[in-house]
């Protein structure tokens, strides 16, 4: 899953992201607005970010964003059942 990130105002000389997926650290101190999460779980979950100052204090923090990942199903046969006339 790719997660894109942006600050607005950009970030200033020294500020770092982290990412936080279901409250735990993903990604921590890094300044690239792109990240990749592999091996993230079929279900529910929260993702947030975090932009912290030269001083290791949080400046500011998101507002949580929840997303459903599903899982393809080799259940589901997608090939149509009609024959070609």
């Amino acid at each position: 899953m790719q997660v894109v990130l942006y600050a607005d105002p950009p970030l200033r000389r020294g500020d770092l992201f982290t990412l936080y997926l279901d409250d735990e650290v993903v990604y921590e101190n890094f300044s690239a607005d792109v990240r990749i999460l592999n091996g993230v779980d079929r279900g529910t979950h929260t993702l947030r970010a975090a932009i912290f100052g030269q001083e290791s204090s949080a400046l500011i923090t998101s507002a949580p964003t929840t997303f459903h990942l599903h899982s393809p199903s080799r259940l589901i046969n997608r090939r149509s059942n009609t024959p070609n006339l």
